[in-house]
Protein backbone atom coordinates (compact mmCIF):
# COMPACT_ATOMS: atom_id res chain seq x y z
CA UNK A 1 0.00 0.00 0.00
CA UNK A 2 0.95 3.44 -1.04
CA UNK A 3 1.69 5.98 1.85
CA UNK A 4 -0.79 9.17 0.98
CA UNK A 5 2.35 11.81 1.78
CA UNK A 6 4.41 10.26 -0.72
CA UNK A 7 2.03 10.06 -3.33
CA UNK A 8 0.27 13.82 -2.96
CA UNK A 9 4.14 15.08 -2.90
CA UNK A 10 5.10 13.20 -5.80
CA UNK A 11 2.05 14.66 -8.06
CA UNK A 12 2.56 17.85 -6.32
CA UNK A 13 6.51 17.68 -7.87
CA UNK A 14 5.34 16.45 -11.34
CA UNK A 15 2.15 19.23 -11.25
CA UNK A 16 4.94 21.76 -10.61
CA UNK A 17 7.12 21.11 -13.06
CA UNK A 18 4.30 20.92 -15.53
CA UNK A 19 3.49 24.90 -14.29
CA UNK A 20 7.03 25.62 -14.71
CA UNK A 21 7.13 24.34 -18.37
CA UNK A 22 3.48 26.35 -18.74
CA UNK A 23 5.29 29.29 -17.72
CA UNK A 24 8.08 28.81 -20.09
CA UNK A 25 5.68 28.10 -23.06
CA UNK A 26 3.58 31.58 -21.72
CA UNK A 27 6.56 33.40 -21.55
CA UNK A 28 7.80 32.40 -25.41
CA UNK A 29 4.32 33.06 -26.75
CA UNK A 30 3.95 36.63 -25.20
CA UNK A 31 7.38 37.43 -26.92
CA UNK A 32 5.75 36.38 -30.41
CA UNK A 33 2.89 38.05 -30.26
CA UNK A 34 5.29 40.74 -29.34
CA UNK A 35 6.75 40.51 -32.05
CA UNK A 36 3.81 39.84 -34.66
CA UNK A 37 2.49 42.90 -33.32
CA UNK A 38 5.84 45.14 -34.02
CA UNK A 39 5.28 43.44 -37.61
CA UNK A 40 1.78 44.19 -37.72
CA UNK A 41 2.52 47.70 -37.03
CA UNK A 42 5.44 47.71 -39.24
CA UNK A 43 3.79 46.64 -42.31
CA UNK A 44 0.71 48.76 -41.60
CA UNK A 45 2.90 52.08 -40.96
CA UNK A 46 4.36 50.74 -44.65
CA UNK A 47 1.16 50.31 -46.15
CA UNK A 48 -0.03 53.64 -45.24
CA UNK A 49 2.76 55.51 -46.55
CA UNK A 50 2.59 52.99 -49.99
CA UNK A 51 5.84 51.55 -49.71
CA UNK A 52 4.40 48.17 -49.24
CA UNK A 53 0.69 46.77 -50.47
CA UNK A 54 -2.26 46.73 -48.09
CA UNK A 55 -2.32 42.69 -48.49
CA UNK A 56 1.20 42.95 -47.04
CA UNK A 57 -0.89 43.35 -43.40
CA UNK A 58 -2.40 40.23 -43.63
CA UNK A 59 0.07 37.71 -42.98
CA UNK A 60 1.63 39.33 -39.56
CA UNK A 61 -2.34 40.25 -38.56
CA UNK A 62 -3.30 36.49 -39.04
CA UNK A 63 0.21 35.63 -37.28
CA UNK A 64 -0.91 37.89 -34.61
CA UNK A 65 -4.85 36.50 -34.33
CA UNK A 66 -3.67 32.62 -34.13
CA UNK A 67 -1.27 33.96 -31.41
CA UNK A 68 -3.38 35.18 -29.87
CA UNK A 69 -5.92 32.02 -29.74
CA UNK A 70 -2.98 30.21 -28.62
CA UNK A 71 -1.72 31.66 -26.17
CA UNK A 72 -5.59 32.14 -24.78
CA UNK A 73 -5.27 28.22 -24.61
CA UNK A 74 -2.04 28.27 -22.80
CA UNK A 75 -3.33 30.24 -20.12
CA UNK A 76 -6.05 28.36 -19.65
CA UNK A 77 -3.72 25.43 -19.13
CA UNK A 78 -1.72 26.66 -16.74
CA UNK A 79 -4.27 28.21 -14.92
CA UNK A 80 -6.03 24.55 -14.66
CA UNK A 81 -2.23 23.13 -13.76
CA UNK A 82 -1.65 26.40 -10.76
CA UNK A 83 -4.99 24.93 -9.70
CA UNK A 84 -3.51 21.21 -9.34
CA UNK A 85 -0.78 22.29 -7.56
CA UNK A 86 -2.68 24.17 -4.88
CA UNK A 87 -4.85 21.30 -4.72
CA UNK A 88 -1.76 19.31 -3.63
CA UNK A 89 -0.91 21.64 -1.09
CA UNK A 90 -4.28 21.47 -0.03
CA UNK A 91 -3.89 17.65 0.53
CA UNK A 92 -0.52 18.19 2.46
CA UNK A 93 -1.92 20.68 4.17
CA UNK A 94 -4.83 18.22 6.03
CA UNK A 95 -2.31 15.22 6.16
CA UNK A 96 -0.47 17.83 8.17
CA UNK A 97 -3.47 18.74 10.19
CA UNK A 98 -2.67 22.48 9.27
CA UNK A 99 -6.48 23.02 7.52
CA UNK A 100 -8.31 24.78 9.82
CA UNK A 101 -9.38 27.98 9.10
CA UNK A 102 -8.27 28.32 5.63
CA UNK A 103 -11.72 26.76 4.08
CA UNK A 104 -15.11 29.37 2.84
CA UNK A 105 -17.33 30.23 5.61
CA UNK A 106 -19.60 30.69 3.48
CA UNK A 107 -20.72 34.37 3.98
CA UNK A 108 -21.99 35.07 0.58
CA UNK A 109 -24.80 32.51 1.33
CA UNK A 110 -26.02 34.42 4.59
CA UNK A 111 -28.87 36.65 4.39
CA UNK A 112 -28.53 40.31 4.57
CA UNK A 113 -30.98 40.64 7.19
CA UNK A 114 -30.30 38.06 9.42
Amino acid sequence: MHDPRSVLEARRGDRAAAVAALERRDARIALGRLVAFALLAAAAIAAFSGALPWASVLVPGAAFLALLAVHDRALQRLARARRAVAFCDAALARLDERWAGTGDAGDRYAAEGH
